[in-house]
């Protein structure tokens, strides 16, 4: 159960346990497995430990864990990007926007990666004011400690804050996790199709676009 866990914030030298976490959590996720159809485990973890690593100072970014109270080991993570200001000259350089950077995971199928994370980024920069709304950019949780209650556990500690603050959150959200967004107040406002079938699929994906509106001060009491 959920009081078997504290969440706390992580540490960038947690970062090795926070990569095999997610990516357990997302070894099976239908659109990153056609992705990099011909990536081993190895580099793939490779690739998400260095893909934490390299953006861990980014504006407004926070990585919040779950650790097991007896083993005190971390089984689940989420990265948020915190609402965030950024100078004139950040602007013009391009700092934090939403847009592709960085190395293409191993065994990429190039055309897939760029059209897949050049479309969700436009959803961001069309929907996210990153002055004022909360971004849950990832959430993994291992297997073996899935249907525990951890996934809300973890969002509901950033939760507080957003509330506290009066402020949105924003997430992309496979079909399958849309009921527990719901449950904490997310709502549907897009809806983005992942052709999964020309890359060796079965259909389309749906990511759904989702936010959570901002809880007035009415609400709260």
């Amino acid at each position: 159960m959920a009081s078997s866990y504290q969440v706390r914030l992580a540490t960038r030298d947690e970062v090795p346990q926070i990569a095999a976490v997610v990516e357990e959590a997302f070894k099976d996720n239908e659109i990153f497995r056609y992705m990099t159809p011909t990536a081993t485990p190895e580099q793939n973890y490779a690739w998400r430990r260095g893909m934490f690593d390299e953006e861990w100072t980014l504006p407004g970014r926070k990585v919040f864990v779950a650790v097991h109270n007896d083993t005190k080991q971390i089984v689940g993570a989420a990265r948020w990007c915190f609402p965030f200001a950024l100078t004139e000259e950040e602007k013009k350089a391009g700092v934090g926007m939403d847009v592709l950077e960085g190395p293409e995971p191993p065994g990429c199928i190039t055309e897939f990666f760029q059209d897949f994370f050049t479309r969700l980024f436009a959803y961001r920069r069309k929907y996210v004011d990153h002055s004022d709304t909360y971004v849950l950019d990832i959430i993994g949780i291992h297997p073996d400690h899935q249907r525990k209650g951890l996934g809300g556990l973890l969002i509901q500690h950033v939760l507080a804050q957003v509330d506290r603050e009066g402020k949105r959150a924003y997430l992309e959200a496979s079909a399958a996790g849309k009921g527990l967004y719901v449950k904490l107040g997310w709502e549907e406002i897009d809806e983005m199709h992942v052709d999964v079938r020309p890359y060796g699929g079965h259909g389309v994906e749906k990511e759904k676009i989702m936010m959570r509106p901002a809880v007035k001060a009415t609400e709260k009491e």
